[in-house]
């Protein structure tokens, strides 16, 4: 599947793609946070058919119901990228073969490429390396930086549960 990705200065970005059956669907991650799932005309792909706005809450409740192991969030305020370095956040949800898992934050590092530079629990921030071992379950959010197909690498391997 294509995913186009554009830039809306001032307002946030815009993911479109087109499913197996033709419909445009595209999600708009507005800087406040605020998202938006846009549904587009058939025969007119500029055309907005119909939209919901959903808050970060109900974003992410959304995500989870439509990938509940792990899922990479590019719509956040805190993704950047700067001279190829992206920073992102990754939620360890429910059914995540990670919950429970022990980072071995250098490993990662060097089998991904991404470092993961903190863990938000409970609204707490946890720095590495603050504290080792890192356990993360779910609830968590793993904060990582690095290249995209480093942040990607980094998703594959915590969906996969592997240590």
């Amino acid at each position: 599947m294509r995913i186009e990705r554009t830039a809306l200065p001032g307002v946030g970005i815009r993911y479109v793609f087109t499913t197996a059956t033709g419909r445009h669907v595209g999600v708009i991650g507005h800087l406040s946070g605020r998202r938006e799932l846009v549904l587009y005309e058939r025969d007119d792909p500029e055309t907005v058919f119909d939209a919901v706005s959903l808050d970060r809450e109900e974003a992410r409740h959304v995500s989870d119901l439509l990938h509940h192991d792990v899922t990479e969030d590019h719509l956040t305020q805190l993704e950047r990228d700067s001279d190829g370095v992206t920073f992102t956040r990754i939620p360890i949800t429910a059914g995540s073969p990670s919950d429970g898992a022990v980072l071995d934050l250098r490993r990662i590092r060097s089998r991904t490429g991404a470092a993961v530079i903190a863990v938000v629990r409970d609204g707490e921030v946890i720095t590495p390396p603050d504290r080792e071992p890192l356990r993360i379950r779910v609830g968590d959010t793993v904060v990582a930086a690095g290249p995209v197909p480093g942040i990607t690498a980094l998703s594959r391997f915590l969906a996969s549960g592997e240590r």
